[in-house]
């Protein structure tokens, strides 16, 4: 009897196993779920679209597994099913390769104690293993549910993507694990072989990236930023014993051109501080040899009495980085409000909005719509400094017809920092 049933509770199990990998992803990269929602679901392989309903995807996803685990039941079929987990985590979270395989990853330490958990205690009331099995999953799933709607998972998976040295550590431990289930589940078998190999190859071509990063930071940057911290440290000696201000600007000049040599080493002339705002967005443009056009709209009747200069140029360096970073054709829109009381500074880019863009979570450490390692902490940091001087920074969306009589119909996405107004 029990025999006849396995087929359906083989089914069954990876049917649960893809509503546990829906969830995490979803919470993990913020999407409403709707896993019974009769929307379809459109999963993109290359240039190849399906479009389902996710529950159907999970039916399809338990049947092609459940067959495959019924004939297999090897563990030659446990390693096809990490394959195929990571191929599926891609495809639902829609992340970069090197994210989807930390994601597949990342669940394993918080799913694997409740499923055992359950299991120890379904093994006390079933005699069969296939029962005390099911209704592991029967129990677990919804837990695991339930602390997907409960838990911000992805607070914790923001902290280790953004932590080349964790990233990194992680990364061995995956390779150990795998090791050793290598050595306790050998199997002899060109199937076995194959899948193995494939499996520490996807995951040494995910974590690639981190390791060259972490390589970079330990030999390059670590090194480079002893070099110009000792070239500061001396700029800033040799700046007590000069009064010509034009040797001050050559010193600062060859700092920046050390610290970014993407800019160049000569300065451009700056009389005011429109001056400095603009020679900014210049050398802005130079770094990204970029020949988008900036729409500048600068008002700066006299200094702000908290916010000094330095720190416009600052806060208005990064928000320019981040709208360079968009490729498009639409010009990129600067305008600042500047007097002794009031302080209105807004950059603004078109908005190409994706399916990993959520303006709610923009300002979150870790956030990032790029898939880069290192990134998501620019906005985070900005906008604790801009709070921590008493002003507040905000990003929305809005369609612009034409701005200063230049026509621009386009979607756009502006970053305002504002000091000195009722909020």
């Amino acid at each position: 009897m029990i025999e006849r049933l396995l087929l359906p509770i083989y089914i069954l199990f990876n049917f649960f196993d893809f509503v546990i990998i829906y969830y995490f992803c979803q919470n993990i990269t913020r999407r409403k779920m709707e896993f019974f929602s009769l929307r379809p679901r459109t999963l993109k392989i290359k240039e190849l679209e399906a479009r389902l309903p996710t529950f159907a995807w999970a039916i399809v996803y338990g049947l092609i597994l459940g067959i495959l685990f019924y004939y297999m039941n090897s563990y030659v079929f446990r390693l096809v099913l990490i394959l195929v987990g990571i191929i599926v985590t891609k495809l639902l979270s829609r992340r970069s390769f090197s994210d989807s395989v930390l994601i597949y990853v990342f669940t394993f330490p918080l799913v694997m104690p409740i499923q055992i958990l359950m299991w120890l205690l379904m093994d006390m009331l079933f005699v069969y293993a296939s029962a005390t099995d099911l209704s592991m999953y029967l129990l677990s799933t919804p837990l695991i549910t339930f602390l997907c709607y409960k838990i911000k998972f992805y607070k914790i998976f923001n902290y280790i993507k953004t932590n080349t040295l964790l990233k990194s550590a992680l990364f061995i431990i995956v390779l150990i694990t795998f090791a050793f289930l290598f050595y306790i589940n050998f199997e002899n078998s060109l199937a076995y072989l194959t899948f193995y190999i494939i499996i520490i190859c996807l995951i040494v071509m995910a974590f690639m990236p981190v390791m060259f990063r972490l390589y970079r930071r330990v030999e390059i940057d670590v090194a480079r930023a002893h070099f110009i911290g000792n070239k500061i440290v001396a700029a800033r000696n040799a700046a007590y014993l000069t009064d010509d201000v034009n040797n001050l600007r050559q010193m600062f000049d060859e700092l920046v051109h050390h610290m970014n040599p993407e800019v160049g080493e000569k300065s451009a002339v700056i009389n005011n501080q429109t001056d400095a705002i603009m020679a900014l967005i210049e050398q802005k443009k130079e770094q990204r040899n970029s020949n988008i056009e900036v729409i500048a709209d600068i008002r700066y009747y006299e200094d702000h009495y908290k916010v000094r200069l330095e720190t416009i140029l600052s806060f208005m360096g990064l928000l320019l980085d981040n709208a360079f970073d968009v490729e498009t054709d639409q010009p990129i829109i600067v305008y600042t409000s500047i007097a002794n009381h009031s302080f209105d500074l807004s950059v603004a880019n078109e908005y190409l909005q994706t399916s990993d863009t959520d303006l709610e979570f923009i300002f979150e450490k870790g956030y990032s719509t790029k898939s880069e390692d290192g990134r998501g902490y620019g906005l985070y940091e900005l906008k604790k400094e801009v709070e921590n001087l008493g002003g507040r920074i905000v990003c929305f969306e809005t369609y612009l017809e034409d701005y200063n009589e230049r026509e621009i119909e386009a979607q756009y996405l502006i970053f305002t920092i504002q000091f000195g107004f009722d909020y």
